[in-house]
């Protein structure tokens, strides 16, 4: 839960850190719109240092999850 750790007393022993995608292989990123425990903009935030972004993400991701048919690789 986002809310979780607000007021937590700890020190914080590590801090965020840009995403290092550099050499992998192309990502499907698929997010919930209302996931408590991974928030829209964590994933929103990925997307955008992911290289390499394709517009027919969801398109795949929706033909995935409804028929089970694994993306091609090309649009």
């Amino acid at each position: 839960m986002a809310s979780g750790c607000v007021g937590w007393t700890q020190p914080v022993r590590r801090t965020p850190h840009p995403w290092r995608a550099k050499g992998n292989p192309p990502t499907l990123l698929v997010s919930g719109a209302h996931g408590v425990a991974t928030p829209r903009a964590w994933a929103e935030s990925v997307h955008r240092q992911l290289p390499g972004n394709n517009k027919c993400g969801s398109q795949a991701a929706r033909d995935y999850l409804l028929t089970l048919t694994m993306p091609t690789g090309s649009c």
